[in-house]
């Protein structure tokens, strides 16, 4: 690995390692099933549950991944977004909202961009949920139909949603990354730029007013973490055309010494004496 690159890679773990310290206290609200489907089935895993603890939910995540071993930045974010996450599902009164399916997906569409190969990534997401006791099919159909729904939207319209006002007449509501995440993705959908004054007005209007400090301080970590990934993907493909242009070369040194040693032959040939 070039230093370039061990760099990007640094950068890209300490993203993900990030999430750790954006933690929120749990805060309860009604609990609800998390959704879950079909591909426990499909890798012949026992049924998908709540984990009831950190250790539990990798484990499960190991198991569903298997026999694949993500590289460092992908274990790296998928750590902690379980770690991020497994808190909240154990609440009394957890409740699943669409929109940390929103914030879920577009954080996996950003850090699951390390992954080697497309079919990794989308088994590394599989695997994600599974370990957090929810299916990825359900998850990635409640992300898409909300941000299909969001889009064309007002401000106003959005907050009139079902997903919207189970948060304000929720007493309070168990706050994760991945929720944040997903209200940041939101915001673009209705034409509201994310910043702190949004952030305040969607937080008061959510009855989020607990959790204002904490998501300014998550979409600034989302921002820096964007630039991070995008500083990988750059790395990444500049190794890649480095890669490519050695390859090139390699096979032009072949294609010259064929050359030269089929000139010799030639000239070795009408050398020798006629038989």
């Amino acid at each position: 690995l070039t230093s370039v690159m061990l760099v990007a890679i640094a950068c890209l773990v300490g993203a993900a390692q990030g999430y750790q310290a954006h933690l929120q206290a749990p805060v309860r609200s009604r609990r609800a099933a998390a959704p879950r489907l079909a591909f426990a089935d499909e890798k012949g895993l026992p049924a998908p549950s709540i984990p009831p603890h950190v250790d539990a939910a990798k484990k499960a995540f190991f198991a569903a991944l298997a026999p694949n071993i993500p590289n460092m930045p992908v274990t790296a974010f998928c750590g902690d977004m379980i770690s991020s996450t497994q808190f909240a599902l154990i609440a009394p009164t957890y409740k699943y909202s669409r929109v940390w399916a929103v914030g879920f997906s577009k954080l996996c569409d950003t850090f699951l961009e390390a992954c080697r190969t497309d079919a990794d990534k989308e088994l590394t997401r599989a695997a994600l949920c599974y370990g957090l006791g929810m299916d990825v099919a359900e998850v990635t159909a409640d992300a898409e139909a909300l941000t299909a729904a969001a889009n064309g939207k007002t401000e106003a319209e959005l907050f009139e949603m079902d997903d919207f006002k189970q948060l304000k007449e929720a007493a309070k509501y168990t706050y994760t990354y991945a929720f944040g995440a997903g209200l940041l993705t939101l915001m673009p959908c209705v034409d509201v730029v994310p910043s702190d004054e949004s952030i305040d007005r969607w937080c008061e209007t959510l009855a989020l007013d607990d959790n204002k400090n904490g998501l300014k301080r998550d979409f600034a970590y989302f921002k820096s973490s964007m630039e991070k990934m995008e500083l990988f993907k750059e790395t990444m493909l500049q190794m890649e055309v480095s890669s490519k242009k050695q390859a090139a070369e390699r096979l032009k040194k072949k294609a010259e010494e064929a050359a030269k040693e089929a000139d010799a032959a030639e000239e070795a040939a009408a050398a020798a004496p006629a038989q």
